[in-house]
């Protein structure tokens, strides 16, 4: 398949601007997820197809259809209602919602958010519940293994968002693309939430069945996948407290068609950090904190355990803390979750609020020590670290004023004052290991009087600047005369502002026409125009404000987002825009095996097919390579195997006679076909049982069908394989 068939990757424009800085996120299917002041903007992406007879050449076809032609706004603001949790508490066996506690003082006859924590005016009210950040789970805690997008919302709570499929209606098998038909709220955390209690034990204990969740959430971190349809959120709540949640998503054998959420806490731990609170009236008081304060290390597998290091940012300390999964995390159970009893390594910094941090990819063994690196950004100025993530707990930092450590006041070797939204480390080689990540950021402030708005450590041999950040460094410092820029109308370009005064003078005309000579008029010869002076001012007639930066799952491109304003006028439109920066091919459109990047082992096909389109990426078999896909899925399709004595048993629906495969299809003796499986080779000899693989196009059966053909012919005890959820041809996901 050609690459000319992608999508074109135009700049996406929004009638909003984000509120908070890291608007943006970045999926590991490749979907897009922007917070504005008016809402959530997700973007769906579009994968090329095989080309059929008849069709459109892929120049026609996307003339007037870039990529991401398919999009969703959420609303403005979200507020708690415990009805969204109502199905998280029935799948656990909750049939009653516990009733919210009542609002402190008077009664809120408004029906108003009463307020929740610790602090004096979010305990007793909260804002309008905007959206202040998002981000998206690992793959497969959704339907169809997709990843969900979670978003912390001013009240102080987690709301997630995502595509839920029932089973037991089954969903439309003619369906050929993707929409948000499905997409609703799942569940939430936090702000007065009802959580269903799990162990029969604990409840007991506590006497019901449900707690209100009276925490208010300050920030929020999704741990790298562990498992399909399982994942460690952690969150940190106004008391300082670090909270881990084990999320799954899974059917239990006894309702098979009913797919539910199980949320447990598995861990807690204080994150205040090191330093002696300092009262708010003292003079070397320093606000702090972060919505961006927790972050994930990616995982590491040493003797049948997973570890990783959740690091969190208190008042001017970094904190590592471990995390163990020590054995095999069984479906439906609580997994055995070990929390070190303080941090493996802590970093006394001077730290601003918004401060945040981003690791690298892979971790780099030294004398048997597994390492891991990343970037902490002040958000300043850039620190870089290395934490050993498998070596000997330490003794704790003791408690100390922040005089002891000097970090009460930054340096004076502060170089920038423009603080970083943006902040991508990039994929890291085994084969190559750079003394410092490399990694590329944004500044808030893009004008034509400071250059430091964007830095890369790329080399620039390999890979170039990207197109977004090419294209606001030659609008930031472009010029044009005073009197052109005193107009009001945000210009980019010489020609558009041709076609304004052509424009404005068109309408000058006629309205002197119909009105004519009167009170106030001016004859014509009195006023004559004069062409602009070259000697005339010039000035810069836009700025621009950066507010976040995100890199595609597998580090081929990035996305931008960008607001631009009116140097000379005062400007009201809350707007913004989207850009991205991708690899171009050379000559003839190919690249040499050096080139291509290596892709993250758990990369999934979306992914995959994503970076084949715009980042390097290597062909993806059963996709973009030019393999026949049918002969690709019997060799590496487990389910096939699974199923390839059933064949001989199934009967034709029409003449009760033996199929053969032949090719896609199974005939019969008689001449009656029927499309095959991809996954199990199985014939689909009925509508409705089938659906549709949103990359390749292809059929697979359902896993309600899969499992009634294996309990008929194979046995009761006999467990489909993953490989069911996923399409068998290219590993694509589906789209109902």
């Amino acid at each position: 398949m050609d690459r000319s068939k992608a999508p074109p990757l135009q700049s996406l424009s929004l009638p909003s601007r984000p509120l908070n800085s890291h608007a943006i996120a970045w999926s590991c299917d490749a979907e897009l997820a922007i917070a504005t002041i008016d809402g959530i903007y997700i973007f769906l992406p579009e994968y090329p197809r095989t080309s059929g007879d008849g069709e459109k050449p892929p120049s026609e076809r996307y003339a007037t259809s870039p990529q991401f032609p398919l999009f969703m706004q959420t609303s403005g603001t979200l507020r708690p209602d415990p009805a969204m949790n109502a199905p998280l508490c029935f799948f656990s066996g909750v049939s009653e919602l516990p009733p919210p506690p009542p609002p402190p003082g008077a009664a809120d006859g408004a029906g108003g958010f009463p307020g929740v924590g610790s602090g004096r005016i979010t305990g007793a009210g909260a804002s309008l519940g905007q959206i202040i950040r998002v981000e998206w789970s690992p793959s497969g805690l959704g339907s169809n293994l997709r990843p969900v997008l979670t978003a912390l919302t001013g009240h102080g709570a987690i709301i997630c968002f995502g595509e839920y499929i029932d089973l037991r209606k089954g969903g439309s098998s003619t369906t050929q693309v993707r929409s948000f038909k499905n997409w609703r709220i799942l569940w939430g955390l936090g702000a007065l939430l009802p959580l269903p209690i799990v162990g029969g034990q604990r409840r007991a204990e506590l006497g019901e069945d449900a707690e209100i969740m009276n925490e208010r959430i300050t920030a929020l971190s999704w741990a790298k996948e562990v498992m399909p349809g399982t994942a460690l959120l952690a969150y940190e709540t106004d008391d300082q407290d670090v909270v881990i949640m084990a999320v799954q998503f899974y059917s239990r054998e006894s309702t098979p068609d009913v797919k539910g959420w199980d949320i447990r806490e598995v861990a807690r731990f204080d994150a205040r950090g090191p330093h002696v609170d300092i009262d708010e009236l003292d003079p070397d008081f320093i606000s702090s904190g972060s919505t961006f304060s927790l972050k994930w290390s990616p995982w590491v597998t040493v003797e049948g355990k997973q570890i990783a290091a959740l690091s969190y940012i208190a008042n001017n300390h970094v904190g590592f803390r471990r995390v163990v999964i020590e054995e095999m995390w069984k479906q439906g159970e609580t997994p055995s979750v070990k929390v070190d009893e303080h941090d493996l390594k802590g970093i006394c910094l001077s730290l601003s609020t918004d401060a945040f941090l981003e690791w690298e990819n892979i971790p780099w063994s030294d004398d048997g020590v597994l390492n891991m690196r990343g970037i902490i950004a002040s958000p300043f100025t850039l620190h870089p670290f290395q934490i050993p993530l498998t070596g000997q707990l330490g003794a704790a930092i003791p408690t100390h004023r922040t005089d002891l450590c000097s970090t009460t006041y930054p340096n004076q070797d502060v170089s920038s004052t423009n603080p970083i939204t943006g902040l991508v480390v990039h994929h890291a080689e085994l084969s190559s290991r750079p003394s410092i990540p490399h990694y590329s950021l944004v500044r808030q402030s893009c004008t034509a009087t400071n250059q430091d708005w964007f830095q890369t450590t790329l080399p620039g041999d390999e890979t170039p600047i990207p197109q977004w950040a090419e294209d606001l460094g030659q609008r930031s410092i472009r010029r044009i005369p005073l009197t052109r820029a005193l107009r009001g109308k945000d210009i980019d370009s010489d020609d558009s502002d041709d076609e304004e005064d052509e424009d404005q003078e068109a309408g000058n005309e006629r309205l002197d026409a119909t009105t004519g000579p009167g009170i106030g008029a001016v004859a014509d010869g009195d006023v004559q125009m004069q062409e602009p002076d070259s000697s005339e001012r010039q000035v810069h007639p836009c700025r621009f404000r950066l507010w976040g930066l995100a890199a595609s799952p597998g580090d081929g491109c990035t996305a931008a987002v960008v607001s631009k304003y009116n140097t000379q006028h005062p400007n009201r439109r809350d707007r913004c825009e989207v850009m991205f920066g991708w690899h171009v091919p050379g000559d003839g459109g190919e690249e040499g095996t050096g080139q291509q990047k290596t892709m993250p082992a758990r990369a999934t096909t979306e992914a995959r097919v994503w970076e084949w389109m715009y980042g390097r990426g290597p062909e993806v078999p059963g996709t973009t390579a030019t393999t026949d896909i049918m002969s690709l899925a019997r060799s590496v399709s487990t389910l096939r195997r699974q199923f390839r004595d059933v064949l001989p048993r199934i009967r034709c629906v029409f003449c009760d006679s033996a199929l053969q495969e032949k090719g896609a299809e199974a005939v019969c003796v008689k001449g009656h076909s029927f499309a095959t499986c991809v996954s199990s080779g199985m014939p689909i000899m009925a509508p409705g049982i089938s659906r549709v693989c949103a990359v390749c196009g292809l059929r697979c059966l359902q896993t309600a069908e899969l499992a009634r053909l294996a309990k008929e012919h194979l046995g009761q005890d006999v467990s489909l394989d993953m490989s069911a959820e996923i399409c068998g041809g290219c590993g694509g996901k589906f789209i109902v």
